[in-house]
């Protein structure tokens, strides 16, 4: 499922915290050369295991070149936003804004 949701649209997702600072994970995309964003998906309703896992994250110390990395951290029903615009529907509301929780 998370081949399908994911795979079709460039993203490569990963499911270890420590995935994040490999020196494998590319920063910058081959065909454009724009800049990948780090993005991470949580249940916000768990409060604990969100706020462990952004603390797990923070004390990766994430760097790219010298420069401090953030990861952008949203609800994952981000995903549902998504798949229902490829279906075709239009929301007067930026889900973005909506699902957005914090960067770390």
């Amino acid at each position: 499922m998370t081949e399908e949701l994911l795979g079709g649209h460039g993203c490569r997702y990963i499911t270890s915290i420590r995935a994040l600072s490999h020196p494998s994970l590319s920063t910058r995309c081959p065909q454009t050369g724009k800049r990948f964003r780090k993005v991470a998906l949580v249940e916000p309703r768990d409060k604990e295991s969100t706020c462990d896992f952004l603390t797990r994250i923070k004390k990766l110390k994430l760097t790219s070149k010298g420069k401090k990395e953030t990861v952008e951290v949203y609800d994952w029903r981000l995903l549902e936003f998504i798949s229902k615009i490829e279906q075709g529907k239009e929301y007067e509301y930026n889900f973005w804004a909506r699902s957005f929780i914090c960067r770390v």
